[in-house]
């Protein structure tokens, strides 16, 4: 196997585990060892964003988190809150609910009557003046605002639609709790609760603690609607976040085809060898016939 700069150890030693801060050198890690374990030829390119994996004439990549594993058309829709949205609601599966925004002055057709500032302040008002806006296409919690007042909305939207092309709006929900499923092939490998600290937000990368869900019946009931989201978007690899909130509903809010582990594994060292096994099947499907 060749190796390079994403590796941080020689093939034969485990990571020591004080070095997780380096998240990704941490997973491209992961992944060398595992395609030396598995005779697979593993190349690092696009700045080390891309692997190009090669085994028995076979070609597959992985791109930062998403594996070769799941169709295009999936992870596209999984990538886009608003569309995610409307395929679990079209499916019956409990979602918080969004309204998409374009950026102000957008003229295109598909924006008509969803490029305005009148648009959003008229949201606001019927959601109890507390909503929020994120990038449609957004990531980690990363330009995630709440709004209590119109005059919030254009300094926000500036920084959203530095970042993209559209916004997702929905209602501020109360949320007690927040929990994500990681699922492969339809089957649970990883549950665990997102336990908030200082940020309002249950991001992990942002403070939040990550905790094992231990009862049966909660992670039994998280499971299955996490499968029914995945199965309605057509997705194998993926991790479903699902909220709890004060009135004690239960919905889904996201779906990312990408599988990120890194600040799981800086709070559970000892998790190593469950996470590595789940990135090992991942790669063995990708080479599946």
């Amino acid at each position: 196997m060749e190796k390079n700069s994403c590796s941080l150890k020689l093939a034969n030693e485990k990571p020591n585990h004080s070095h997780f801060g380096n998240g990704l050198s941490f997973y491209c890690s992961i992944l060398d060892e595992i395609c030396q374990e598995e005779d697979i030829k593993i190349q690092w390119l696009s700045n080390n964003w891309l692997a190009l994996l090669e085994k028995n004439g076979q070609h597959k990549f992985i791109m930062g988190h998403k594996f070769d594993i799941n169709s295009a058309i999936a992870a596209a829709i999984a990538d886009d809150k608003y569309a995610t949205f409307d395929v679990l609601r079209q499916a019956k599966i409990p979602v918080i609910e969004h309204a998409l925004l374009y950026e102000p002055g957008d003229l295109e057709r598909y924006a008509e009557n969803r490029n305005s500032l009148d648009y959003v302040e008229t949201y606001l008002a019927e959601h109890d003046n507390h909503i929020v806006i994120k990038p449609n296409n957004g990531a980690r919690g990363i330009n995630v605002f709440q709004i209590i007042t119109p005059d919030q909305i254009p300094p926000v939207l500036k920084k959203i639609f530095h970042q993209s092309y559209s916004a997702s709006m929905c209602p501020f929900y109360d949320i007690l709790r927040e929990f994500r499923v990681i699922l492969l092939d339809n089957e649970a490998r990883l549950v665990y609760d997102k336990v908030r600290g200082k940020d309002w937000r249950f991001n992990l990368q942002q403070g939040a603690r990550a905790v094992d869900v231990e009862d049966e019946g909660l992670r039994k009931y998280l499971v299955e609607l996490a499968q029914r989201a995945a199965r309605a978007l057509g997705l194998r690899f993926c991790s479903v976040d699902i909220i709890e909130t004060a009135e004690h509903e239960r919905l889904v809010m996201e779906i990312n085809s990408g599988v990120m582990t890194e600040h799981y594994l800086e709070q559970h060292p000892d998790k190593y060898d469950k996470v590595k096994h789940i990135y090992r099947d991942a790669v063995r499907a990708m080479f599946r016939p």
